[in-house]
């Protein structure tokens, strides 16, 4: 049975990423949803659960705080639902523009901000 992947996340996937998928869990079935979660954690989380709800792997592109919030306390996490994301690579292209290269996926097992005050 293919495992099922929902990419969170305004970029096609690219053919070196669809290939590290299959690397990784054999017989894929990928969907993309290309639409922004809410930005507030407290909105984005049942979101992010309504979407994986049927998934087997979640690739989530997020900000951090989102990211941080899905972890601690959605549903699809805590059962155990992985959550991937693609490591990228940025090099400047020939006109000057940042571009940026998929290098490999990373699971995410843990979110963690440590911070103190600057003054």
């Amino acid at each position: 049975m293919a495992t099922k992947i929902l990419r969170i996340t305004r970029h096609s996937i690219t053919p070196e990423q669809e290939k590290a998928l299959r690397r990784a869990f054999g017989e894929i079935s990928v969907h993309e949803h290309t639409e922004s979660l809410p930005g507030n954690p407290q909105e984005a989380v049942p979101v992010f659960d309504e979407l994986a709800d049927g998934y087997d792997v979640v690739e989530a592109v997020l900000p951090i705080n989102l990211l941080s919030a899905i972890m601690g306390r959605s549903q699809f996490a805590k059962r155990g639902g992985r959550i991937i994301r693609a490591v990228m690579q940025r090099e400047m292209g020939p006109d000057g523009q940042a571009v940026f290269k998929f290098d490999h996926y990373e699971i995410v097992r843990e979110v963690r901000i440590v911070t103190e005050p600057l003054l």
